[in-house]
């Protein structure tokens, strides 16, 4: 067997950062390996496409990529051909596969070399090693600090002389005899450039030409032809978004996760902003005594939530949750009698419960996407609903299934607050637009207003005098379809 060694000094990131490389020859699988790189941490797929584009950009083409979830891509500066780096692998992921369990630890001493320092954890490799070192000395000084960190760590010493075939120390490592190649070996950097939008043109521009064809060769248009009556369409109802009730209730639970005063902090309110199907929540705190700090806040944070400091006094858990809305026709809705009648049944059992003007929309403006409104068929409205309650009474409002597109939904936290049936020191705050449909119209209603808007209609019409021509202002309203 000979050996093939060489120096390299390396410079892949950013930061002026510099370590030697020794490469070695195994005669017998024909395999480069390659004892000190860099390792570079990269977490998920989305990472490892970042850091594969950087080190592009740094003239790198070949890698090391190592561990999943939280990846280590390690490199090598020298350049080489296609052919002679796809041959060279990793000697410190070959010992980390060799020792899948715990913490491994070796300082392999290469005779007229240097030490080479490398560690593993659980099968993957330290970043920290994989360095080399003039001396067993300054080795040891670096495990040392890789010891402080991962405890207890198995260790060991070799003495390897692969120049002296003679000697006993001329073996090689055994790590590297039962190492599995394809796992560390070098492999070709992505390009980072797809072909599938170009494919999908030339698909496009395929089909584009395939249809020109049969229209113009194929299947020409001919006049006897019969002419086929299509089909009639089939309008789906009409239909509105609005809330699910029942997840308002994942909301509240969020809520009772919340510390109200943890470690000189006090808990001042939640505001939550519903956009379309999910809710940004936002808990703020007051630094109420002296020795209050973030740290302190930061050590309560549950479940779900993170932490965001704001000022000296103030400071916010955050979280996002599912709000999902729900399609209900809008033939399924009640009339606004009704529905009317049920607010006030609720506001009976709740602190408040008040509704704004309404607005009115009919169901083929929705579909036609206008904003006429035909007085013969059915129109539906909507109104601005304000609900204030007690957090314990929230049950009373889920179990309604109130057909409401909520907007905003707070906690408020009341000092002195009356304690009685349907107030309390927590009080939540929502407000939302509540969808009815409107009362209808009879007959002879309904043909007097048209009557009266034709009549309308004529005294507007341009009057013809003396040949000058003054026309009628025309009035239209719009209305919000939203």
């Amino acid at each position: 067997m000979t050996q093939e060694q060489l120096f390299k000094e390396q410079s892949v990131s950013e930061q002026s950062f510099s370590e030697q490389s020794w490469l070695w020859r195994d005669e017998q699988t024909k395999l480069t390996w390659v004892f000190g790189m860099r390792w570079l941490p990269a977490l998920g797929s989305k990472g490892k496409r970042h850091l594969y584009r950087n080190l592009r950009q740094q003239g790198l083409g070949w890698a090391v990529t190592h561990g999943r979830a939280l990846s280590l891509v390690g490199v090598q500066a020298q350049p080489n051909t296609t052919k002679v780096q796809r041959q060279q692998a990793s000697a410190a992921v070959a010992f980390a596969h060799a020792h899948p369990q715990g913490v491994h630890a070796l300082c392999l001493q290469v005779s007229e070399v240097g030490v080479w320092l490398v560690a593993a954890s659980q099968g993957c490799v330290l970043s920290e090693s994989d360095r080399w070192f003039e001396t067993l000395e300054q080795a040891h000084l670096a495990l040392q600090t890789l010891r402080e960190r991962h405890d207890p760590m198995h260790y060991e010493e070799m003495l390897w002389s692969p120049q002296d075939a003679t000697s006993e120390a001329a073996t090689t490592p055994s790590f590297l005899r039962s190492a599995k190649r394809q796992a560390c070996q070098f492999q070709k950097l992505p390009s980072g450039q797809s072909i599938w939008p170009l494919v999908a043109a030339f698909g496009c521009l395929g089909l584009a030409t395939l249809l020109v064809v049969h229209r113009l060769w194929i299947d020409p248009a001919r006049p006897d032809r019969p002419n086929v009556p299509a089909a009639p369409e089939v309008k789906e109802p009409v239909s509105v978004k609005v809330h699910d009730a029942m997840f308002l209730r994942s909301v509240f639970k969020a809520w009772e996760q919340l510390p109200v005063d943890p470690s000189g902090w006090l808990l001042q309110g939640v505001r939550c902003r519903v956009d379309g199907g999910a809710a940004d929540c936002t808990a703020t705190y007051k630094r109420d005594q002296p020795h209050a700090d973030n740290d302190g806040l930061a050590k309560h944070v549950p479940k779900h939530w993170r932490f965001t400091p704001q000022s000296l006094d103030s400071a916010n858990y955050q979280r996002r949750l599912r709000l999902p809305l729900q399609s209900l026709e809008m033939a399924r809705l009640a009339r606004e009698g009704a529905g009317l009648t049920r607010l006030q049944q609720l506001s009976a059992k709740l602190a408040t419960v008040s509704v704004a003007a309404a607005q009115q929309i009919s169901a083929t403006a929705i579909a036609a996407g206008t904003s006429s409104i035909d007085p013969f068929k059915p129109s539906y409205l909507r109104r601005v609903l304000s609900v204030r309650l007690s957090l314990r009474q929230t049950h009373v409002l889920i179990e309604q299934q109130l057909p409401v597109r909520w907007q905003q939904i707070d906690l408020m936290l009341v000092q002195g607050a009356q304690i009685d049936e349907r107030h309390g020191y927590l009080m939540a705050n929502l407000q939302g637009h509540w969808m009815a449909q409107t009362e209808p119209k009879n007959a002879l209603s309904a043909a007097a207003d048209m009557t009266k808007d034709q009549t309308t209609a004529v005294r507007e019409q341009p009057v013809q005098t003396a040949g000058e021509t003054f026309e009628g202002e025309s009035i239209e309203t719009e209305y919000d379809i939203h």
